[in-house]
Formats: C-alpha cells, structure tokens, sequence
C-alpha cells in the first residue's frame, strides 16, 4: 500500500498572484459600494425617512460582515480544492488550502480496501427537511503493512453517485449500505460506525440514490460511545 500523504504547512498569501488580485479587486469593490450605500443612509437618516433609512442601513450592515468575512478567508484552515481521482489500481484524493499553501495527497489500492461504507449525507445548515438531502458519504478501511487507515469523501452530485457505485462493484470492493445519516460521524470513529452502524451489502440495494430519498428519518447518527448531549 502507498500512502502517500503530503501535509505540509505552507505559507501566507499562498495564491497564484492573479487570484490575489481577483481577491483584493473584489474587497475593493465592495468597500467602495459599502461606502456609497452608507452615504444615502446617512442623507435618508438626517432628513428622517427612517423606513429607507432602516433597509440601507441594514445593507450597509450585510455589507460589512461580508467584507469581514472575505478578510478572514486567508486563515482558514479548510480545504479549499479537492481532487478524486479513480485509477486502474486505486484511489487518489489530492487537498489543498489555497490560502496557505498546505497540501494533501491519499491514494490507495482498491485490492487493499476491507470495509467501505456507503451513507446519507447532509449539509451542516440541515433542518431535518426531505429535500435538504444533498448526497453521499463513503468511508474506505484499507490496509497499509498491518495497519488499518481510513478515508472518507462526499459526493454531492447524483450522477457521480452512479459512476463511483458503478466502479466499487467492478473492482468487486466489499461494500455495504446504511440509510443513516453519517455526515457528524467523527474519522476517529470510523472503526466504531462500521462494527455497530445497521448496514446491508450493496448488492441488495438496486439503486441507492433512490433507497435514500426513500427515507424518512435523517436524524444524525452516533456511535454508542459519544456522549450524548442532553
């Protein structure tokens, strides 16, 4: 097994130079709308229309948390690129933080994969509404010398649903299907969620994308040794 894993720190302002000016042209631009919307606030407050006051005074507000916002984003310590690729003999996933520069490459070969587990994923604002589903989560156990390691990646995209499950059942990969929501499932409890989580081989499950959207219940799994918050 190679595991190729590249995580280095980086540097600051690690963008190509004309992101950064992308970025820089595009905090420009709005601090100067922001400007201009706070003068005809100031114009509507001092002659007293308070209803028009209050909206451009609201956007002038919205304005400057996205300004806020924006700045923050070169200290984020997110990925902000991400790359699968599927070869002949494995797997690749190559990370990346634009902002500082700290990359990250996996691969690993499907033959050594022992355990993979296909769940519903939710994006972090869910609600618990239906159609608030968006995808996937697959979680890989694969063996390196002896050693179990793990990786994950969430397909939001229902036709790339079809090609990966297309791909696990030519590589003959032993797979299995949960309808639990795993999106809050923590990389330290994967070994956990594959023993305890209620699964079925995908060989029972004639279309998954449609299996899940059956399901009515999205709560967020857990495995049974988090605490649970009360």
């Amino acid at each position: 097994m190679e595991d190729n894993r590249i995580s280095k720190r980086g540097h600051p302002n690690a963008l190509s130079a004309w992101k950064r000016m992308y970025y820089y042209a595009v905090i420009a631009g709005l601090s100067i709308f922001a400007i201009f919307i706070f003068t005809v606030f100031w114009d509507l407050f001092l002659t007293q229309e308070w209803f028009l006051a209050i909206i451009f005074g609201g956007l002038f507000l919205f304005l400057c948390w996205i300004i806020i916002m924006i700045l923050r984003a070169p200290r984020t310590s997110g990925v902000t690129k991400l790359e699968q690729i599927d070869t002949r003999t494995g797997y690749i996933i190559h990370a990346e933080n634009e902002w500082t520069g700290e990359k990250e490459t996996i691969s690993f070969y499907w033959d050594q994969v022992d355990a993979l587990l296909i769940g519903i994923w939710t994006n972090p604002g869910f609600k618990e509404r239906k159609y608030d589903y968006v995808g996937a989560r697959l979680v890989y156990r694969y063996n390196e010398a002896g050693v179990k390691k793990y990786a994950d990646h969430i397909i939001v995209c229902e036709k790339k649903l079809d090609e990966w499950v297309d791909k696990i059942r030519k590589h003959a990969i032993p797979c299995r299907v949960t309808n639990a929501n795993i999106s809050a499932v923590k990389k330290e409890e994967f070994d956990e969620m594959l023993t305890e989580v209620t699964a079925v081989p995908i060989s029972e499950i004639p279309s998954i994308r449609d299996w899940f959207m059956e399901q009515e219940d999205f709560t967020l799994w857990h495995p049974s040794t988090r605490p649970q918050k009360k």
